[in-house]
């Protein structure tokens, strides 16, 4: 119980799971209960407006006790049987008074309460969050620092997810209150939770700049800590192209730049795959990245650029002029079968140009970006490949099919007619294929428009 006077009136602060029939009339607000507004109770309202922080506190709707903060007027309310002196008392989601006060930052509230020197500090929520969880979580300051003050708090207790009060200030950008945190010199900087993440990951992946300075200049951060998916505070922050923050990890001169997830990605990996242009240029005037490096797939970050069509990514690439352009991924592609597969003219073009792209390599289907144009009815792919007058034209893959024999197969009249025009001709042993060079000459005069394509089935 608290007790301290007003004026001319003794007030009491305590914790009740209803308020009894014996009791005035009160007005609910939530789980604080307040003697109604009159001249004769004006003074009481206010101070209970006061210990509330002037904010109302939650009601319990699941069904079990409601629990009041309240506050009256012991001259005018008979206490007996009313008061429940245990102020650990739980209500809504296994909370305590001191658990609300700390989450709605009802400052007034959670002094009183510390001073009765009767409450559980370190208690824990159904989500095993404490009061100083709470507080960190939700970036009350001066409610962290009274719990810090009482020195009684537990800074690294964690939750049902595995976070610790650092973990929540950090994923949410609470500067003042990992300030507050760091110096009171207890935290683990390198806490992680159950995803394997720590407060630098969860800053870094949320592009929190300032919270990331502080851990640094802290100087007792893992700057490259991985969590459950191989991810370092790099990886993540490259994921979502949070730039200042990768600058600052990249200015500590202690990040590893090539470090590798579970994929196998490198952070330029994951940069060309989403095509973060402004992150790939950071990451390639640092000097320090494999511009070759290749993931679980195969892939090099010039093979990603290929496959996905991003000629700005692919150019910036092709200028450091120390790139494989004819890299295989597991499938035996190269960047040039790729682009050649998905349709992607402007990048061709790009690979084309350099001069040092092979045109006739297979994958292990025994492919060509030929063939692969081809089976895709990708015309314009098509002409720029033959206009190179490099092709192989006739070029088989492991079945004995052409380029011909896949535009047939996938009906592509357009991609038929131009492989026809170029000299083209099916490759199958079969008679089937190999008889019907003039049905195609035939379908090509009349523009394939009285071909019997069942010929072909």
């Amino acid at each position: 119980m608290i007790v301290f006077k007003t004026g001319s009136h003794t007030k009491f602060v305590g914790i009740c799971q209803r308020v009894p029939q014996e009791a005035p009339q009160v007005i609910n607000l939530g789980t604080c209960f307040a003697l109604p507004r009159s001249s004769a109770n004006q003074d009481t309202l206010e101070s209970t407006s006061e210990a509330s922080g002037g904010a109302q506190i939650d009601s319990d709707s699941s069904g079990g006790p409601s629990i009041g903060i309240f506050l009256f007027d012991l001259d005018e309310l008979d206490t007996a049987g009313i008061v429940i002196p245990d102020l650990n008392v739980m209500g809504n989601h296994r909370q305590t008074a001191l658990h609300r006060a700390a989450k709605y930052g009802h400052q007034a509230v959670l002094r009183k309460l510390l001073d009765s020197g009767n409450v559980d500090l370190n208690a824990r929520d159904e989500f095993g969050q404490t009061p100083l969880s709470l507080a960190a979580e939700n970036g009350h300051e001066a409610i962290l620092r009274e719990l810090l003050n009482s020195g009684k708090v537990d800074l690294n207790i964690k939750d049902e997810l595995g976070r610790a009060p650092l973990s929540w200030a950090a994923a949410n950008g609470q500067e003042a209150i990992i300030k507050l945190l760091l110096d009171s010199g207890k935290v683990d900087l390198n806490t992680k939770d159950e995803l394997g993440r720590a407060p630098l990951s969860w800053a870094a992946e949320n592009g929190h700049e300032a919270v990331i300075e502080l851990l640094l200049d802290s100087g007792k951060v893992d700057i490259n800590t991985k969590d459950e998916l191989g991810r370092t505070p790099l990886n993540c922050a490259t994921e979502n192209s949070h730039e200042a923050v990768i600058k600052l990890l990249l200015d500590s001169g202690k990040v590893d730049l090539n470090a590798k997830d579970e994929l196998g990605r490198t952070p330029l990996n994951c940069a060309t795959e989403n095509s973060h242009e402004a992150v790939i240029k950071l990451l390639l005037d640092s000097g320090k990245v494999d511009l070759n490096a290749k993931d679980d797939y195969g892939r090099t970050p010039l093979s990603w650029a290929a496959a996905n069509g991003h000629e700005a990514v692919l150019r910036q690439l092709l200028d450091t002029g120390k790139v494989d352009l004819n890299a295989r991924d597991k499938y035996g592609q190269t960047p040039l079968s790729r682009a050649a597969e998905n349709g992607h003219e402007a990048v061709l073009r790009e690979l084309l140009d350099n001069g040092k792209v092979e045109l006739n390599t297979k994958d292990k289907m025994g492919r060509t970006p030929l063939s692969w144009a081809a089976a895709n009815g990708h015309k314009a792919i098509l002409r720029e490949l033959l206009d190179s007058g490099k092709v192989n034209l006739n070029a088989k893959d492991n079945y004995g099919r052409t380029p011909l024999d896949l535009a047939t197969e996938n009906r592509h009249e357009a991609a038929i007619k131009l492989l026809l025009d170029t000299g083209a001709h099916a490759g199958h042993e079969k008679a089937l294929w190999s008889d019907q060079t003039s049905a195609f000459s035939a379908a090509d005069h009349v523009g394939l428009q009285s071909f019997d394509w069942g010929k072909l089935d």
